[in-house]
């Protein structure tokens, strides 16, 4: 699931839960630089939730484009149940 929300919302839903965050885009633009905070390995689902202006589901791949809800800063989130672990890294 790919939610967007405002960050202090994300925020609050990740909360201590283990997380990578992206911060950043490689010199070639072909990969995303992340930063992994350790925490807890389970969390609720953000599934229902009434925090996002926006959620897409997938199974398997999914391609976004971002298109800003509103003015103002926003994140997105992309989860899984919250009990299963993330789908693995790409090469």
């Amino acid at each position: 699931m790919l939610a967007a929300g405002r960050p202090d919302d994300v925020d609050a839903w990740v909360g201590k839960t283990a997380h990578n965050t992206v911060s950043g885009v490689s010199e070639d633009g072909k990969a995303l630089q992340l930063t992994h905070a350790e925490g807890e390995a389970a969390a609720p689902s953000p599934a229902g939730s009434d925090l996002w202006v926006s959620t897409e589901n997938a199974s398997g791949e999914l391609t976004y484009n971002w298109n800003a809800p509103a003015d103002g800063d926003w994140s997105l989130l992309l989860a899984t149940d919250g009990t299963k672990p993330p789908p693995p890294r790409s090469p």
